[in-house]
């Protein structure tokens, strides 16, 4: 238990420090203004709070038995969450952002595919698992993850302008 509280807390840090670097690129504050050391430590915190996740679904103190149906279900959606998000960082090569608006691959279709893989995986593995606060725990990522979508997208809007709002029109989320 004092393990997954640790990861748990570990999570919420790296989701912090993630939502503060969203909303600092939205109030138009860049890389050089935050500094090269805060943004290398903010992605090395991001990272481990990720991965705390991967361990919260394993040490996550209250399992249930789910049924087959359901714990299939779950790990689809999971693995299509990591294939979306895997799909996404190819196409953009990374986790840099881009110069250019990137429109073809899984891009063509939806505008946040690493954002839409990361809530796929945080329903779908904890469910998969039978890991029942973790998958509680998707009520506190799950917003955060859309109010940085909606952040990125007006930032988008102001970089790109017209284009993005078009791109915006002919694809999803």
């Amino acid at each position: 238990m004092v393990l997954f509280i640790v990861l748990f807390l570990i999570c919420f840090i790296g989701y912090y420090l993630h939502t503060l670097w969203h909303y600092q690129q939205y109030k138009g504050i860049g890389f050089k203004q935050r500094g090269k050391l805060f943004n290398v430590y903010t992605h090395i915190i991001v990272f481990a709070g990720y991965l705390a996740y991967g361990f919260m679904i394993y040490t996550d103190p209250f399992k249930i038995d789910i049924n087959l149906t359901m714990r299939i279900s779950g790990l689809i959606v999971g693995i299509a969450g990591i294939i979306i998000v895997a799909l996404a960082t190819i196409k953009k090569k990374g986790y840099t952002e881009p110069d250019s608006l990137i429109e073809s691959g899984i891009y063509s279709i939806m505008r946040n595919p690493m954002y839409f893989g990361i809530i796929l995986i945080h329903i779908g593995l904890p469910l998969f698992f039978g890991s029942i606060i973790t998958l509680l725990s998707a009520f506190i990522w799950i917003p955060l993850i859309i109010l940085w979508k909606h952040w990125e997208e007006k930032c988008l809007e102001r970089k790109f302008g017209e284009k993005y709002i078009a791109y915006k029109r002919r694809t999803l989320f």
